[in-house]
């Protein structure tokens, strides 16, 4: 490509391309709108690192049930037992008056599972139909938001796109 920055050596310029073109072709045949903006996403960020403007991509619009901000995970899920039932209490004791509001942060280094831990545990909950610890009591809305790769590079990041779906 003509237009990639003049700091990029020829074999990272190979394999940036070669990401972009993969990434163009399964947002083409992608019908998942979590996976779709993830894919637009992965993209946009490509072409930043090739100097080629770009705009973020738009998130899919928020539903009462929002996962699609978080990364798609490996098939592999192993153990974490002890990690999905302290979501599971922290999940259950927003139902009670004194604990209306929590926010669970998960941090760790990437690659160990953060991502398959929190997938793993929102499939359980979606498939109870967003259940409480309370009995009968439901979800009224979900809302989850992965930071993945944000302050990664030298590179301003914002909250913008964090603030404005919520």
């Amino acid at each position: 490509m003509s237009d990639a920055p003049s700091n990029i050596d020829p074999q990272t310029l190979a394999i940036l391309e070669e990401k972009l073109a993969f990434y163009q072709q399964e947002l083409s045949r992608e019908t998942d709108h979590r996976r779709r903006f993830q894919l637009q996403w992965e993209i946009h960020e490509i072409k930043a690192e090739l100097g080629i403007a770009s705009e973020p991509p738009k998130p899919p619009p928020l539903t009462r049930f929002d996962t699609s901000r978080l990364p798609t995970p490996g098939p592999l899920f192993i153990g974490r037992n002890k990690e999905l039932a302290q979501l599971d209490k922290a999940w259950d004791d927003t139902a009670t008056p004194e604990n209306s509001t929590t926010a669970v942060t998960i941090v760790a280094w990437g690659g160990v599972g953060k991502s398959a831990l929190l997938d793993r545990w929102i499939t359980t909950l979606a498939s109870q139909n967003w259940r409480t610890g309370q009995r009968d009591l439901q979800a009224e809305a979900v809302f989850v938001w992965s930071f993945y790769s944000q302050g990664t590079e030298e590179r301003l990041t914002s909250a913008d796109a964090f603030m404005e779906p919520t």
